[in-house]
Formats: C-alpha cells, structure tokens, sequence
C-alpha cells in the first residue's frame, strides 16, 4: 500500500461528510519529517467553514476506514478561525506538512499569519529538536 491510498480514502470521506465547506487538508508530522515507521499514523489536520463535527457517522467510517486499511487516523477538525500564530498545534505542523487539499486557501492563511509567528518568536522544542518556528514561515 502507497503512503497515498489511505489518504485517498480519507479525503473520500472529507468529501461526504463536509464537501464544500473543507477549505484545508494537510498532513503533517512523522510521515512528513521522514520519521515514520510502518506502524506511524497519519496526523491530519482539516480546515473547515462552518460545523465542524461531522457528525458520530464521519468517525464511525473513519474507524471503519482504519480497519479496513490497517492505518491510524489522527484526525484534527478545526475552523479557520480557530486557527492562531499562538497556537503550538500550529507550531508542530509548521516543522514538516504535505498540503493535500487547498493549497492556495493554506497559503492565504499563512501569509495572514506570518507576521503575528515572527513577532511572536516562537519555538518548539520535541526532545533534543528545537525549531524556531518564525524561521519556517
């Protein structure tokens, strides 16, 4: 199985579940910075407009898709405006992140970001690695 096929799925299910109100799907952390091991799940983020729920059924296929596949989803369902150059979520996703879907909605929303990230400073530290994140943006 390609890294792509359960991603595929996944953005299947976005698009039933959301459609048109999915601004943003990026998948980020060890399967983007190459420290994945076969077992590692994929760590989604999902920028919406509006209701951000889904309902129980989005994560009754999830789970299902998860089984089906044999991968682990973690799957993070925010509004944009939830969205924040404080937020360390952030941070974590701006150290490595493949954009799946809405690549110039991504872009928009960084560029509206970045000045508040480099005025902030900020750094994560992940153990013995240290990012300073305004360096990223």
């Amino acid at each position: 199985m390609t890294v792509m096929e359960p991603l595929e799925g996944l953005l299947k299910l976005l698009d039933r579940y959301f459609g048109e109100n999915v601004r943003v799907v990026l998948l980020f952390g060890s399967r983007t910075r190459g420290l994945a091991s076969p077992g590692s799940d994929y760590d989604i983020l999902v920028l919406v407009e509006g209701d951000k729920s889904g309902g129980r059924e989005f994560w009754r296929e999830l789970f299902k898709l998860e089984l089906e596949l044999g991968v682990s989803f973690d799957v993070i369902i925010l509004r944009e405006e939830e969205v924040s150059a404080d937020n360390p979520l952030l941070w974590g996703i701006l150290t490595g992140y493949r954009v799946l879907r809405g690549e110039e909605h991504w872009e928009r929303m960084l560029k509206r970001l970045r000045k508040d990230i480099r005025k902030r400073k900020p750094r994560l530290i992940e153990g013995d690695k240290q990012w300073q994140i305004a360096q990223l943006v």
